[in-house]
């Protein structure tokens, strides 16, 4: 993963990645679980001592299973987007020319991006997952403001006890704990939010409260949303760190052709220019990937090229640079190409953003 600073900063590849498309049928939580991979619920059930000893895998993998890609009109979604779920053996190559030809674009330039900061939350999950969101309704509108919607409710809202009680429409998560993206993502289809950031302000703690303090009125019900293809990737290193080589598959394991790969990359631009930013997943707690391992927040640049990291800290992809020299990254965490994606953090404007 790759990650260069600028007005906003970057990250380059995708692991799991989310967006919107405000159309066609909802898909409710109830749908949710049977997205969650085996090997994260096995690892859920580990006792605490040894999940801390465990490196946590993958939540969940995309492609969507047909069974809940039926209950859509796909015909409004993106055919490319809908033909990689789908797994159909069409080839991709003939789509790189149906998108964006910028070899640089950021959001920022076009729309107000608002930076946040989650002070000492761990609510990265509902900043990037509602970025991705208000650029989307900003763009269909024709605003350059964006909405500002409430990260504090989408975490309470979606934790399971109270001082007072049980929330019966939580997950089997607490407050302070983290979320998944598909948390955010069922909180948004199934009425629960999202609240504006007026009716309950971020508040830089994660304490218990009454369960009544989430009973807000609910300003905006997300009916569609789509993932992108899985892009798992597996590096070559050489003695000093730096990226030699990198082989992309997709989530059954499947090596990308170059073309497929240009394509899958080129839907994730389209759709940051047609429909917004875009949630993803990286590692935020490694100081050996950033080019100022003493002083991450500073930081210019990141690029973690090791597999098995565990990937702890979401953002939100604004925008991208295909010229972003490799050269700007240290010796020792050199990516093996130019280019990079442009990243929304949510550490405030005087930290890596």
């Amino acid at each position: 993963m790759k990650i260069c600073k600028e007005k906003l900063k970057t990250i380059f590849a995708g692991t799991l990645i989310a967006s919107f498309i405000f159309s066609g049928s909802v898909l409710g939580a109830e749908n949710f679980k049977t997205n969650l991979s085996e090997q994260y619920e096995n690892w859920e059930k580990l006792p605490n001592k040894e999940k801390q000893e465990t490196i946590m895998p993958r939540s969940f993998d995309i492609s969507v299973p047909d069974n809940i890609l039926d209950n859509y009109n796909v015909d409004k979604v993106p055919s490319l987007v809908s033909q990689i779920l789908r797994k159909k053996k069409t080839s991709l190559k003939n789509t790189i020319s149906s998108v964006p030809t910028y070899s640089k674009y950021n959001s920022a330039e076009k729309l107000n991006m608002r930076i946040e900061n989650q002070g000492r939350t761990s609510e990265c999950w509902a900043f990037s997952i509602l970025k991705a969101m208000e650029t989307n309704i900003a763009l269909k509108s024709g605003v350059t403001e964006l909405p500002d919607f409430s990260e504090r409710h989408m975490d309470y809202s979606t934790a399971r006890t109270f001082l007072n009680g049980i929330n019966p429409n939580g997950f089997e998560r607490e407050v302070g704990n983290g979320g998944l993206i598909m948390m955010g993502l069922a909180y948004l289809t199934n009425g629960q939010g999202a609240v504006t950031e007026e009716n309950m302000p971020f508040q830089n703690n994660e304490d218990k409260i009454n369960i009544e303090e989430i009973d807000k009125p609910v300003d905006t019900v997300v009916n569609d949303y789509f993932f992108f293809p899985t892009i798992h990737k597996s590096y070559t290193r050489d003695e000093k760190g730096n990226t030699v080589k990198v082989v992309y598959r997709n989530a059954d394991g499947e090596e990308y052709t170059k073309d497929e790969l240009e394509a899958t990359r080129n839907i994730l631009k389209q759709h940051i220019v047609e429909y917004g930013a875009i949630a993803t997943m990286t590692g935020g707690s490694m100081a050996e990937f950033y080019s100022n391992k003493d002083s991450v927040f500073s930081s210019k640049c990141y690029n973690c090229n090791v597999s098995s990291k565990i990937r702890d800290h979401a953002v939100t992809i604004v925008g991208w640079d295909d010229n972003y020299s490799r050269d700007n990254f240290p010796d020792g965490i050199k990516p093996s190409t130019d280019g990079a994606y442009i990243v929304l953090n949510s550490y405030g404007e005087k930290a890596f953003n």
